[in-house]
């Protein structure tokens, strides 16, 4: 294990300490599911990064522990959500709130959720203060934006690859930025190198929601800790589905999502085939590498170690789950 291997492991294991004790008091029907997400086996990806990215400036861990906090129960906040309007059953090696509990109990923990993570963000006293929380509520509301595109994608069949790009923009890489640039923003770093950070984690948020979109289908549930089926049933306008340009192709795969409960396996198989023939798992790794070049050249103009920041990124290329 690499020395940069063995911070990131540092910091994770420090984050899901910290996490375990966010919300200890309270009604058990928020504390019971809020800390039964949280024990949840997530990569923690956003937290680390916004402590790599803070390190640039040699900023000591407890002051930017609590954003980076904030930022993990923020993104936890909108997958308590995600899963009531996608009756997903699995996240992260668990059952997921509206399952294990029932709906109303999953919208009000995962409200509370939200609740403590604005809490801990509003309780530094950082001179960016007011920034730093205009910046994190235009993320929330990104994520927002993000999902009601997705969902309104479902009953859409002509959705092209710059429509889907601009949907996992606002869902997935806006938060990831996020998640570095408050790093800079808490370190005291210059506006315009908090702004290359930001870019910098858009760019790995992008290649890493169209890894997800690969993932899914060529990983089992259980190494990506969440099942497939509400992206086939739902019919989620994937990578898969905005990459392909003819319309005959696209009814193809309409037509073999079509059989998903009557037989999954078979189903996967025959997405699988389609995807080979038609290249779509190498456009999609170009996609990715283009993203993440990106990022890495991103790097180059920040001043500071950005070694850790290159490692990350090099991690989501080569990451199988």
């Amino acid at each position: 294990m690499s020395d940069y291997d063995k911070k990131i492991s540092a910091f994770r294991d420090l984050i899901n300490n910290r996490l375990g004790s966010v919300y200890s008091t309270g009604p058990n029907m928020l504390r019971d599911p809020i800390n039964h997400v949280l024990s949840g086996q997530g990569k923690r990806l956003r937290p680390i990064l916004t402590l790599i990215s803070s390190e640039l400036n040699s900023t000591p861990l407890e002051a930017v522990m609590p954003a980076a906090l904030s930022i993990e129960l923020l993104h936890n906040f909108t997958l308590i959500h995600d899963d009531i309007m996608d009756q997903d059953l699995m996240r992260h090696g668990l059952e997921t709130v509206h399952s294990k509990w029932d709906g109303n109990t999953a919208i009000l923990s995962g409200d509370a959720m939200l609740a403590v993570s604005m809490k801990l963000l509003s309780e530094n006293n950082h001179e960016n203060k007011a920034m730093i929380l205009g910046t994190f509520i235009k993320g929330l509301l990104s994520v927002c934006e993000g999902q009601a595109l997705d969902i309104e994608f479902e009953d859409n069949s002509d959705i092209t690859l710059d429509d889907y790009i601009n949907m996992i923009y606002l869902k997935t890489a806006y938060m990831i930025g996020l998640s570095a640039q408050i790093g800079g923003m808490i370190s005291n770093l210059p506006c315009e190198e908090c702004e290359l950070l930001k870019k910098y984690g858009q760019s790995i948020g992008l290649a890493y929601q169209v890894q997800d979109d690969i993932l899914e289908l060529y990983s089992d549930p259980q190494n990506m800790s969440k099942s497939l089926d509400s992206d086939i049933l739902l019919k989620k306008k994937t990578f898969v589905w905005a990459s392909i340009d003819s319309k005959d192709d696209r009814k193809e795969l309409d037509s073999i999502m079509r059989e998903y409960t009557n037989n999954k396996s078979k189903v996967i198989n025959d997405i699988k085939d389609f995807i080979t023939r038609l290249d779509i798992k190498d456009k999609a790794h170009e996609f990715i590498l283009k993203h993440i070049n990106i990022a890495n050249e991103t790097l180059l103009n920040l001043n500071g170690d950005i070694g850790l920041l290159k490692y990350f990124s090099d991690l989501i290329l080569r990451r199988e789950k």
